[in-house]
């Protein structure tokens, strides 16, 4: 395979000089490599299949949500909203679904509602100016206090048996079908940051958004559309995560989703001040926190001390993400 000129390693000045993206690879895989082996000597079952298709399966509904948010951090922005507008759409669509027993109607309102959300945000920012974090924060309390009126607290069950029977199916007897859809989204939002002129734009937008606006990129549009796309992601993953607990609830939401959302996206190279990111660099961050978050439940730490373990983790991978992009850092002498 050739070498693109992010991931070469250049010679300048009589030292290596490593690319963002080479950084960027060679941390996650030294990480993982010393949390698996200490997980392994700690946790006698954790290589056993029942417990890696729990992470992976986790690591597919929390990291489908962080491939949308790692869209709007690409562009310089934020959405926090992201887990309570899941829940808002999650709620209207099933209770369709259980009213009507129609799930193609029942996702499409939870696909629509979560972008309605979404649409809101990105306009706000995009066209208002508004601080990203102020309306993604009023939007959270928006739908999170719509989920909880929709339900009144209560649970919405129903589901329909051939939507679950399709997320429970395992290709090959061993592969969840969770993963799958996991992986092709993976791929195909790859492709669009990669492959693709509105991919490109992102990258711009987030580097530098007015010289982005004076060479012609369509700034608001793109902006918006990458909102959309953040809240497109998490109604996908309203639908994996309502089969997977069987109904749809405004307590579906966990106090520790949006942390192991972000720190599954700033794992994977995504920065608030914008400008990278993979869909691959984020699938990895993915799994690492759902083998953070299954290995601490099973070394029996209680969620208090998990929740705090989980901020420490996002604040570790913002410091190496300052660290690596220093201008000082990353540079290793030769003689």
């Amino acid at each position: 395979m050739k070498s693109t000129s992010k991931d070469r390693i250049e010679k300048k000045g009589g030292g290596i000089q490593l690319s963002f993206r080479a950084k960027q690879r060679i941390a996650l895989a030294l990480f993982g490599v010393v949390v698996y082996a200490a997980l392994i000597s700690l946790i006698p079952n954790f290589s056993s299949p029942y417990n890696l298709f729990n992470i992976i399966t986790q690591a597919a509904i929390y990291g489908t949500m962080s491939l949308g948010l790692a869209f709007v951090l690409i562009t310089g922005g934020i959405d926090i909203s992201l887990p309570c507008v899941l829940a808002m759409g999650s709620v209207v669509g099933v209770t369709y679904m259980s009213q009507t027993g129609n799930w193609i109607v029942g996702c499409l309102l939870i696909l629509g509602v979560c972008m309605l959300g979404g649409l809101v945000s990105g306009v706000s920012v995009a066209v208002f100016r508004m601080s990203p974090m102020i309306v993604t924060l009023a939007m959270m309390n928006v739908a999170d206090g719509f989920a909880k009126w929709y339900t009144n607290y209560e649970s919405v069950r129903g589901i329909p048996e051939v939507l679950t029977g399709f997320f429970k199916r395992r290709i090959g007897g061993v592969v969840p079908m969770y993963v799958i859809v996991f992986l092709i989204l993976v791929l195909l939002l790859h492709f669009i940051l990669t492959k693709t002129v509105f991919g490109r734009w992102l990258y711009f937008i987030g580097t530098n958004k007015n010289t982005a606006r004076v060479s012609g990129v369509p700034v608001t549009a793109v902006t918006i559309s990458a909102y959309l796309i953040g809240a497109l992601m998490a109604g996908i993953a309203g639908i994996m995560l309502s089969v997977q607990s069987g109904c749809a609830t405004a307590r579906m939401v966990s106090p520790s989703m949006l942390t192991e959302v972000l720190a599954a996206a700033v794992i994977g190279g995504a920065s608030d001040r914008g400008g990278r990111g993979t869909a691959v660099g984020v699938a990895v961050g993915a799994i690492v926190i759902s083998t953070t978050s299954i290995s601490l439940n099973l070394l029996g730490i209680q969620s208090y001390p998990a929740q705090v373990i989980k901020g420490g983790i996002i604040i570790l991978a913002t410091i190496l993400d300052y660290r690596l992009n220093n201008n000082t850092g990353g540079k290793v002498k030769t003689k």
